[in-house]
C-alpha cells in the first residue's frame, strides 16, 4: 500500500505528465507578433519556435486573410488590435479546420494582395524562425524591373550638377522596423535609432545650405527593403546617395566615422563573388533584395548600397 507521501509524489508526476501531453503534440509555437506599418506596406512578423508549416487564403465581405499553421500552439496574446495601419485592423484566432492546426485571421480594411514568406534564424541568434506577412497599402511598385527615365551613367557629369538649380541628396538611414541593426551592450540602444537621428540632423544641416535639397528613404521606425531604397534614389534622380550606418565594436574607445568606397575596377568581380556566396543572404532579414542582379546599370546606386547587404540591412 502506498503511503500518503508516496501517493502525493505519484499524483504530482502524473499531473505533470498529463499537462505536458498537449505540448508534445505540437511541433511549433507562436511566440510573438510584431507589426510594422510603413508608408508603402504593413509588415507582420510572427516569431516562431521552429520553421512554419502553413497555408493561407483570402476571404471577402469583409476582407480577411486566413493563415493556417499546422502542429502549432499559441504562446502570444490574441487578439492584436492595429490602429496605425491603413490596411490591417485586427489579428485574431478562429476555429481551425482540423485538430492540431492553429488558424489566424487578419481582418483587413480593404482587399490587398498579401505576400507571405519564411525566414530562417539569423546567424547571431538575434532572431529565430519567422513567418513574414507583407500587406501593401497600394499597388506594388515593380522596383526590380523598373527602367531609368534617363540613360544610366556611372556618375553625373560635374557640369550638369553645377547647372542644376538644386543638388538633391538622398539620405538613407540603415535598418529600421524589425531589423534593429547593431545592438548596444545594454540591449536598449539600436543602430536603427542612432542612424535615424544622425540622418535627421544631417538632412537639417544640408537643407540649410543654399542649393542643396535632401530626401530620406525612411523617416520613422519601419523597414525599407533594398530594392525600394534603390528605386527611391532612382525615382528622385538623386545626385548623391548617402547611406548611414553605425559600426559595432567590442570597445567604446574608437571615435569618428568611416567611409566605404568601392574600387570601380574591382566592383564587378567583388559583387559577382559576393552574390555567388550569399544568394540567400537577403532572406535572413526579409527583403535586402536583388538590386545588384537586376539593376546592374545603376552602378552609382549599386556601389553605394552594397554596404547595406554586407551589414544585413
Amino acid at each position: 500500500m502506498l503511503s500518503l507521501s508516496n501517493f502525493r509524489a505519484v499524483a504530482t508526476f502524473v499531473a505533470t505528465f498529463l499537462l505536458l501531453i498537449p505540448n508534445l503534440a505540437f511541433a511549433n509555437v507562436v511566440k510573438s507578433f510584431r507589426v510594422w506599418p510603413s508608408p508603402d506596406e504593413t509588415r507582420v512578423v510572427i516569431d516562431l519556435g521552429s520553421e512554419a508549416d502553413y497555408s493561407y487564403f483570402s476571404l471577402s465581405g469583409p476582407d480577411r486573410l486566413v493563415v493556417d499553421m499546422k502542429d502549432t500552439t499559441m504562446q502570444a496574446k490574441l487578439p492584436v488590435t492595429v490602429s496605425d495601419s491603413p490596411v490591417l485592423k485586427l489579428v485574431r484566432k478562429s476555429s481551425p479546420p482540423e485538430k492540431g492546426t492553429y488558424r489566424l485571421v487578419f481582418e483587413l480594411k480593404k482587399n490587398v494582395q498579401a505576400e507571405l514568406f519564411k525566414l530562417s534564424p539569423t546567424p547571431g541568434g538575434q532572431y529565430g524562425h519567422r513567418l513574414v506577412i507583407d500587406l501593401p497599402h497600394g499597388k506594388k511598385t515593380a522596383t526590380t524591373a523598373a527602367k531609368p527615365s534617363k540613360p544610366a551613367t556611372t556618375s553625373k557629369d560635374m557640369s550638369t550638377v553645377q547647372r542644376a538649380q538644386e543638388v538633391l541628396i538622398v539620405i538613407d538611414p540603415g535598418h529600421g522596423g524589425e531589423d534593429p541593426g547593431s545592438i548596444g551592450p545594454s540591449r536598449r540602444k539600436y543602430e536603427k535609432d542612432a542612424v535615424l537621428s544622425i540622418s535627421r540632423k544631417l538632412a537639417a544641416q544640408l537643407d540649410a545650405t543654399p542649393g542643396i535639397k535632401t530626401r530620406m528613404t525612411r523617416t520613422g521606425d519601419y523597414f525599407v527593403n533594398l530594392n525600394r531604397r534603390v528605386a527611391f534614389a532612382r525615382e528622385n534622380d538623386a545626385h548623391l546617395l548617402i547611406s548611414v550606418h553605425a559600426d559595432a565594436f567590442t570597445s567604446p574607445q574608437p571615435r569618428g566615422g568611416s567611409v566605404f568606397v568601392l574600387n570601380t575596377r574591382r566592383a564587378n568581380t567583388e559583387i559577382a563573388r559576393w552574390v555567388e556566396n550569399h544568394e540567400k543572404q537577403s532572406e535572413l532579414l526579409g527583403g535586402s533584395g536583388n538590386a545588384f542582379v537586376t539593376n546592374t546599370k545603376d552602378r552609382n546606386v549599386n556601389q553605394t548600397l552594397l554596404d547595406l547587404q554586407f551589414s544585413h540591412s
